[in-house]
């Protein structure tokens, strides 16, 4: 268990003599007015303040660790580029951990701006989509996550703080920038800082699907509204005006049938995996109503509703959206 070392060139290190005794020598100089690449890719909203995409890309040879993360930050970016959002939206690449040091110290206006950032990494390899929390594990980010990995087993998709791996989350997350900084990654990783962590095993289809995660969250922070009811009370959902109630699977020991027209309304933009979900819990509707009309007093959002109620972000959205048409409830801070 050696506390430190370093790589050779294979056909060198064959011709070493392994019982040998080796003096190293390290011959290194810094010099700091040559500077480094670093590179940022901004897409302004509305309001100034920032969620950041980080990648970095050190490794030589290396296509996982951690190009492919690079390139998942800055197509993200790309594709915001003709959407107006409420939030800036930055992606950015440099050396791991030293180069993220410097940028943080050097650009220190800036960063005040960031909410939150987001790691990404191993984005292109044939393993699952998983999450490292913030190290404080409260970050909006990693509560959307959850949110969008309810179809998944939390038990192999939720890690802690670099409990799998530490990258540049751990600089941005740290005593004096404090800003929460999860990763979402692919794991396992069996070709991890080795040479086989090449285009061969590079998928861009797994990549793809890291970008379209990327946009899912982000447009969860900008639909995370607040909302506030228009009642006092306990409005009657299942009136004919108002036709908003969602029955619970079983009253009475009676089952009685859920509003199918309703129901296909609310869950119209879900994925497959979460209507699977919502098909297996749907006694969970139940919940989300009553969360729904008594959390309306201006202080929670959809995603707290959600959260709650134990359900996608967009199907708790697509019932609070048909309140809103009934003139019950309104959002605040809409785009």
């Amino acid at each position: 268990n050696p506390e430190w070392g370093f790589s050779l060139p294979y056909n060198l290190f064959k011709k070493l003599d392994k019982k040998g005794t080796y003096k190293i020598n390290i011959e290194s100089n810094f010099k700091k007015n040559k500077g480094f690449l670093q590179s940022e890719y901004l897409k302004k909203g509305k309001k100034k303040e920032t969620y950041i995409l980080i990648g970095h890309f050190d490794h030589p040879n290396q296509v996982n660790d951690g190009l492919a993360g690079v390139i998942a930050a800055y197509e993200t970016i790309k594709r915001l580029k003709k959407i107006k959002t409420k939030y800036s939206y930055l992606a950015f690449a440099s050396i791991e951990m030293i180069g993220s040091m410097y940028y943080l110290n050097k650009l220190k206006k800036k960063i005040k701006k960031i909410k939150e950032g987001l790691f990404l990494t191993f984005c292109g390899i044939n393993s699952n989509i998983v999450y490292q929390k913030s190290f404080f594990e409260n970050s909006l980010v990693d509560k959307i996550v959850e949110n969008c990995f309810l179809p998944k087993k939390k038990n192999k998709s939720l890690y802690k703080h670099r409990q799998l791996i530490g990258n540049d989350e751990n600089i941005f997350d740290s005593v004096g920038f404090n800003i929460p900084t999860g990763t979402l990654l692919r794991w396992p990783f069996k070709e991890y800082h080795t040479d086989l962590d090449n285009i061969k095993i590079t998928k861009k289809e797994k990549i793809e699907e890291m970008i379209s995660l990327n946009l899912k969250i982000i447009n969860i922070i900008e639909k995370n509204n607040k909302y506030k009811a228009l009642y006092k009370g306990v409005p009657c959902l299942s009136s004919n005006k108002i036709k908003l109630y969602l029955d619970p699977t079983k009253m009475s020991k009676k089952k009685n049938k859920v509003d199918s027209k309703l129901i296909k309304i609310i869950t119209s933009n879900l994925t497959l995996d979460e209507k699977k979900y919502v098909s297996k819990n749907h006694s969970l509707l139940y919940g989300l109503m009553n969360n729904s009309v008594r959390m309306a007093d201006g202080n929670f959002s959809v995603l707290d509703v959600a959260r709650k109620s134990k359900l996608p972000f967009f199907l708790v959205l697509n019932y609070l959206n048909e309140l809103k048409k009934k003139n019950l409830v309104r959002f605040l801070d809409e785009n």
